[in-house]
């Protein structure tokens, strides 16, 4: 106060001034210096946005990539089902043939052993979805940006999904192996396994052929199950086929997405 008093008002008023002047500047300074923190703040997470964009999309670009190679893979199996599907109706429709005339199996004989084993023998690929499952299972279905090709894979492997409960089940190719059971020996079973009936490394004695066509002529139960089987394979057949033309849709789908993808 003494202090005070002893200014002059020129003095005091300038001493006011300044006073106010350097409170103003801090502000000032501190307002700058937080906003500057602020956007220091907003470019940090803006970079750090595009940086997982960028990650994302190269993670989305592998898994198309992934699942186009899945995809061929399975085309590959379907390829291999669908000439299985038409081998075993041959076959049904052979069985058929001996089962009206055994006598034929003279001129066929590696083809009556084999067809009483290979009839029965599955016509529907076994479809993993592996990489599809992984984007579910891991929730990086969202990488995916085209909605369009999330809805196509989901119908393409629900569909495989629901008929491969049909194609897959074996319960008339069971009875009709359990219906057959005793016509071929060991040995011939096990050289089917091998291949090596196929390879003519296997000749049967003469007339087995024929032994074989009239024992399985008399197993009637086992002739009945016959249309059961061929219906099985052709059903097979057609939606393998189905699902294939689905797979190659999405391939070519694939195609432009992960050019783009690339760029």
């Amino acid at each position: 106060m003494i202090f005070l008093d002893n200014l002059t008002l020129v003095e005091y008023t300038l001493l006011t001034k300044f006073r106010k002047t350097l409170v103003e500047a801090n502000y000032g300074a501190l307002a700058l210096e937080i906003f500057v923190v602020i956007v220091g703040i907003l470019v940090a997470f803006q970079i750090d946005r595009w940086g997982i964009e960028r990650q994302e999309r190269r993670d989305e670009h592998q898994y198309l990539v992934r699942l186009q190679e899945d995809l061929l893979f399975e085309i590959s199996l379907m390829d291999v089902s669908i000439e299985h599907a038409e081998t075993r109706i041959a076959t049904v429709r052979f069985l058929d043939q001996v089962a009206a005339d055994p006598d034929i199996a003279a001129e066929r004989q590696e083809d009556v052993i084999s067809a009483l084993e290979k009839v029965t023998w599955r016509s529907f690929p076994h479809i993993s979805a592996f990489v599809y499952t992984e984007l579910q299972s891991t929730g990086n279905l969202s990488l995916i940006q085209s909605e369009e090709l999330r809805q196509e894979l989901a119908e393409y492997y629900s569909l495989l999904r629901f008929e491969s409960v049909i194609g897959l089940d074996l319960e008339v190719q069971r009875a009709f192996s359990r219906l057959t059971a005793g016509i071929l020996s060991t040995d011939e079973r096990v050289y089917i396994e091998e291949g090596q009936l196929n390879q003519g490394q296997f000749k049967a004695p003469p007339g087995r052929a024929l032994e074989i066509a009239r024992q399985f002529s008399e197993r009637r139960d086992a002739i009945d199950l016959l249309p059961s089987i061929a219906q099985h394979h052709a059903f097979n057949k057609k939606i393998i086929a189905d699902g294939r033309d689905r797979a190659q849709r999405i391939v070519a789908s694939l195609d432009a997405l992960i050019a783009a993808s690339s760029l």
